[in-house]
């Protein structure tokens, strides 16, 4: 709403195309500090929206699985703009700006350092659901209310910012009398004597964050509930497949035919590519990126033992270690899965020996693949444009699915060539 676009509008987008480049990479730089911090971190913008300029109180938190592995990064912001203009023209206004306060849950403090006095705004005193008038104004009190497990953390973040003079910022729970526990932020700036060296008063405020605190958990759970029904889902996938494959198999061996038991052949090899995937990624519980090398290692390896056991044809693999989504991955098991079959069946004569080379190389944001060998080599005058064969033919169309250029030509044998960027 704020950004005058749609839902639609919004969802896949990169930060840089939604802010100027200077704020996405604020915005960027954020969530790598969450992941690397595993606390929340807090931050107030102010940013320049279609809609008009608008203030901002964020908050970010690392969304983690079952297993403690990070899923993502969860942003939840609040409008602010409405409460920080008002504060901006009402300062001089004690009564609109205690009930500013009220509407932001938000509680002022001043802690005398000298003499230990407390002052609190009347919000404190609603936050924590006591009389003002029957407890004594000083830290003692504002400790009785801090969750027990959290006292020795907030007396620490206190006694470290005195010792640097740094703004305390603290998160924490209170338990109150009835047993209500209530999440807590607090953030503080010193005061000092007339020489500046000496403080004598922290101000600050205290913001109740229990509805975002558990909005936030409540989401995390959404968030697990979702994985494990995309496990479920993807498991469901491969059992499928496994007896797409094993009919496939049954189907075959009953056929006389050896033109016929060629193509069910063919089409288990295309299966098996994805066979292979789908148990790699519900090993690893990865289903976005998938390691390259892993996978048509595994995928190889069966191959090996569907075309190459029994043959005088050697499998040779150079593969290097990196990650690519899991579309693409998908893409590449098939197109090897072909160009290897053909070199199995179309390069060498029977019973001679030979080579299958198969190298996947990673430099920079480029991927090369080739896949060649040492056999008969292309038909004279061959044109791949011309090829009437589906195994080519569907190299062809599952290339420029993923933007790769494809290459083939007679070198000794015959070489496939794939290139793309990622």
């Amino acid at each position: 709403g704020h950004m005058n676009m749609k839902h639609e509008e919004v969802i896949g987008k990169h930060l840089n195309d939604l802010f100027h480049k200077e704020l996405a990479d604020v915005f960027m730089q954020r969530i790598k500090d969450t992941t690397k911090s595993n606390k929340t971190l807090e931050f107030e913008d102010k940013a320049d929206l279609p809609t008009g300029t608008k203030y901002f109180v964020s908050y970010y938190n690392c969304v983690k699985d079952n297993a403690d592995d990070l899923l993502g990064v969860q942003i939840m912001s609040v409008d602010i703009t409405e409460r920080k203009l008002i504060e901006e023209e009402l300062k001089s206004r004690g009564d609109e700006l205690l009930e500013i306060q009220r509407l932001g849950q938000i509680s002022t403090f001043k802690w005398n350092l000298i003499d230990d006095s407390v002052q609190w705004s009347d919000e404190f005193f609603n936050l924590v659901n006591t009389d003002q008038n029957l407890v004594e104004h000083n830290m003692g009190t504002y400790f009785s209310f801090i969750h027990p497990d959290d006292k020795i953390h907030v007396k620490k973040i206190i006694e470290d910012s005195m010792k640097g003079l740094r703004e305390p910022h603290v998160e924490y729970r209170m338990q109150l009398k009835d047993g209500t526990i209530k999440h807590i932020v607090s953030n503080g700036k010193y005061l000092f004597d007339d020489s500046n060296e000496n403080p004598i008063m922290l101000v600050g405020y205290n913001q109740d964050v229990t509805e975002m605190k558990l909005a936030a958990e409540e989401l995390k759970k959404l968030v697990q509930e979702k994985e494990t029904l995309l496990k479920e889902v993807h498991h469901r996938i491969k059992n499928n497949i496994n007896n797409i494959y094993n009919l496939l198999f049954l189907q075959s061996e009953s056929m006389d035919n050896q033109e016929a038991r060629l193509a069910l052949k063919e089409a288990m090899g295309r299966i098996n590519s994805m066979k292979v995937l789908y148990e790699k990624m519900l090993l690893t519980g990865e289903y976005r990126n998938v390691t390259i090398k892993k996978y048509l290692e595994e995928l190889l390896a069966s191959m090996t033992d569907a075309y190459f056991e029994s043959s005088n044809i050697a499998l040779q693999t150079t593969i290097d270690d990196f990650e690519l989504n899991s579309k693409t991955v998908f893409s590449i098991g098939i197109i090897l899965n072909e160009l290897i079959s053909n070199s199995m069946k179309y390069a060498f004569e029977t019973d001679k020996k030979g080579i299958v080379e198969c190298i996947v190389k990673k430099q920079n944001s480029v991927i090369n693949i080739i896949v060649k060998d040492n056999g008969n080599g292309l038909p004279e005058n061959f044109l791949i444009e011309q090829s009437q064969g589906f195994g080519l033919m569907l190299v062809n169309m599952l290339c420029k699915q993923i933007n790769a250029t494809f290459s083939i030509a007679s070198n000794n044998g015959t070489i496939s060539s794939i290139q793309f960027h990622i």
